[in-house]
Formats: structure tokens, sequence, C-alpha cells
């Protein structure tokens, strides 16, 4: 679709043209030149009215230049009943555009082609052939350089936009010639004729759905991860609760959350329209902390309130703080996975309580682990950006263990049937470690 007044363009790239008839004797000479100095052309970007939060764009790139830069000056002598043509180079490039188009039209109060008496020189009629241009007229024509300007269509210049190249593309790339041609009948009184001329293009950035195009974690598909740009950062908002996330694409090439999930299981109904698992849970638990039992496949979380973990340590939030480092929920892998823990004794479960769009990280060295993500950032410290891990502990034996000092994750891979595997993160960071299923740790989720 076309430019208009609801879609963020680039807008008017333009050259003035003003068109001079000098009297000599029985001879007319003709001049243009630009009114901008120089005459290459900028961008100016315009924005919907509609909408206060524009769509994320691309980096698009649009010129529009007349004559390598510099609008040809010189005067061309024309005798009456003489056809006279002043040809101009015009090159067009733009990328990461939705569609443009390239016009000309009247400005500064031009109507026509007007002389000092205020006679005006009408226009030829439409695809008026160059050679056959009667007297008495002028008009405009648009074609290939390797057209001559006898064989080329000339056109009137109506009101408004006069489009001379249009097309929904991506990218556009071309050099054509735009030419004037007049021809003065011997009624044409001498004097000066003037018409004020832009030449604009006018492009739509190509809109990207990437990160920054949702609001919601539930919207999240693998095609608007792909589209993001790496580290590409976005605060969502989980719709099961109103907690707002932080999430990236990072240099593994996946979408994370870069803050720990603090979904509580209480008074919540869970299902494959809001998370990401194939069946429908109403969790009404009890935030506390438990036993530990190596096979037990219970559904339990435990949330310490609103707490950071940094460099410092742990300790209740107060003041501002940087939400990245919010300690989140503790949760069984019974919970962690949607009540399905005990279905899986090898292998990953599908079912978690990540939001729809989401996933546990596997547990193996492949795309969407940690192991791979490790590898990404080899080198790097993990709890820094982008990344963001904290050192949140764990819970076990009704005890919360080790906040400040390691941090464990959950991934969906089952080594067997009393242990999982987990992301261990202390001085450095493994994601070969296993542990019991009803241990308490975090979650990180990533795009599906």
């Amino acid at each position: 679709m076309l430019p208009n007044n609801q879609t963020n363009q680039l807008r008017r790239q333009v050259c003035w043209f003003n068109y001079l008839c000098i009297p000599l004797g029985s001879l007319l000479a003709l001049l243009w030149y630009c009114l901008l100095s120089p005459c290459t052309t900028t961008i100016h970007a315009i924005e919907s009215a509609s909408d206060n939060t524009p769509s994320p764009q691309s980096s698009t790139s649009a010129s529009l230049i007349i004559d390598g830069g510099t609008i040809k000056n010189d005067p061309i002598s024309a005798e009456y009943d003489q056809t006279v043509y002043n040809a101009h180079t015009v090159t067009v490039n733009a990328s990461n555009i939705a569609d443009y188009f390239v016009s000309l039209s009247y400005d500064k109060g031009s109507t026509a082609l007007t002389g000092d008496s205020g006679n005006a020189i009408p226009n030829v009629a439409s695809n008026t052939k160059g050679s056959n241009i009667p007297s008495n007229s002028w008009g405009y024509g648009w074609g290939t350089t390797a057209t001559t300007n006898e064989n080329l269509a000339y056109n009137p210049l109506l009101q408004g936009d006069n489009i001379l190249e249009q097309a929904q593309t991506n990218t556009v790339n071309f050099t054509k010639k735009l030419v004037f041609a007049v021809r003065f009948g011997q009624n044409s009184p001498n004097g000066h004729y003037k018409a004020n001329i832009i030449l604009s293009l006018t492009a739509t950035p190509k809109q990207i759905p990437g990160l920054r195009s949702i609001t919601y974690m539930q919207e999240m598909t693998a095609s608007i991860c792909q589209d993001s740009q790496e580290h590409d950062t976005k605060q969502l908002v989980d719709n099961r609760d109103g907690k707002t996330y932080w999430v990236a694409k990072l240099k593994d090439g996946n979408c994370w959350m870069t803050q720990n999930l603090d979904l509580d299981l209480r008074n919540i109904t869970l299902n494959s329209t809001n998370t990401s698992t194939t069946s429908s849970w109403t969790p009404n638990l009890t935030s506390s902390k438990w036993m530990v039992t190596s096979s037990d496949n219970s559904a339990r979380y435990y949330d310490d309130g609103v707490v950071i973990c940094n460099s410092s340590g742990c300790s209740k939030a107060s003041g501002t703080y940087d939400e990245h480092y919010l300690m989140g929920n503790h949760y069984s892998w019974g919970a962690a996975t949607a009540n399905t823990g005990s279905s899986v004794t090898t292998g990953n479960n599908s079912n978690s309580i990540c939001p729809k769009g989401w996933q546990l990280p596997l547990g193996t060295n492949a795309s969407k682990s940690y192991a791979n993500l490790i590898t990404a950032y080899s080198g790097q410290d993990l709890t820094a950006a982008p990344v963001y891990l904290i050192k949140s502990g764990h819970v076990g034996n009704n005890n919360l263990f080790g906040a400040g000092v390691h941090g464990w994750y959950w991934t969906s891979r089952a080594e067997n049937s009393t242990s999982i595997y987990i992301l261990r993160l202390e001085t450095t960071a493994s994601a070969t470690t296993t542990t019991v299923r009803s241990d308490g740790n975090t979650i990180r989720c990533v795009a599906k």
C-alpha cells in the first residue's frame, strides 16, 4: 500500500526547478536551475497522527540525486515553433522500504508555466511524442536514459502529485531521465515564463515485527524473535498477572527472559492460551519453603518477596532498583513443568509455566539451551548485561540456601526419575549439573 497520512514515511526529497523564458529578439532563452544549494536532497520523516507509538522500523535509507548532485544551469536558446528540451538524470536509491513513489508537483503558488503578463502556456496532451509536440504547449517526459528526447512521451503537469514511478518493493535502485519540453507559438508574448516545480521521493520504511513491536509475553513468535536484532531488548507484560519482564535477543540467536520468572501459583488458571502447556492447571498453592525428597514430583513454590540479587548479595529491594536483578520465585520441577513432572522420566518435558510462546531451556547442548548460551558468551560475565543471570540460591530442607552465592536454574530435561539437569551458576556457569526434582530453583524462559 502506498504511503498515506496514517503511515510513517520518509517524505519529500525535493529539488525545486524554475523555468525562465527571456526575450532575445526573435529567440527565447530557457534557463533551468535549482533553488536549493546544493541540489542534493535530505530526508524528512513524518509520522502517523493516529498513533502516538510509531511502529518499529528497519534501518531505512533513501536518496534522490539529480544530475549527479548539481542541476545543470546552462541557458537554452529556442526559436518560435521550435521544440526545445532540457533533460536531467534522476538517480533513486532506497533500501528496507515497503513501497515508494516519485512524483512531480507545482510549488510556491505555481499552477502553470506562466509569463510576466499572466498568460499561461497550455499543457501538452497526455502521451504526446516529443517530435509531435504542438505549438504553444509544454510538458514533462520520464523514461530511460537510452530513449531520445524526441521519442519520449510527454505529459501535462497537473495539480497535485504527478506520479512518475511507484512500486511495492524492499529495495530500489535506478537512473532515469526527466525531460521538460516546450514549443512556443508565434502568439506567445516575449517575457519571463516561470513555473516552480518539485521533484519528490516518498518512501514508507519497512515495518519490522521484532521484539519492540509486541507488548505481551504471549505475543512472542519464532518470526518475531528472528526479525529482532541482536541485543534488542523490551519489557513485556505477562497477561496472566500483569507483571513485567525484561527480554532480549541474545548472542546465541534466541530471545531470552533476562529476568527471573515471578509467577505466583495461587488462584490462577494456566492453559494453552496463556501458558506453555497442553493441559489446563489451576494451582492454589501456598508460598512456603519445603523439605526435599529426591523423587517427589509435587508442585511447590516459594516467594521471598521483592528481593534484589546483585554483586553485593541478596537483600530486600528498596528505592530505585534494576528489575533485571529481581530474585523472582523458586519452584519445584513439578511446578516448573505445570504439574506434569511425573509424566517425564527421561528427556525434555515440553510443558512448563513459561508464558505461551516461551519454554524452559533445553538440557542439551543445542539451540535454546544454557550450554549454547554459555558458549555464545564465553569469557564474559553472565551476571552482567546483557544476560543478567543472578545468584538467587535454591530452596531445600525448609530453607533458602546460597542466595547471593549461587544460582540454580531449571531446564526441561530429566536425566532419570529423580534427577533434572540445571544451570548451576557460581564463579563460573555449568549446564551439565543435575539436582533432584523437588529442589526449589529459579526459572528463565527462552522463546520457542
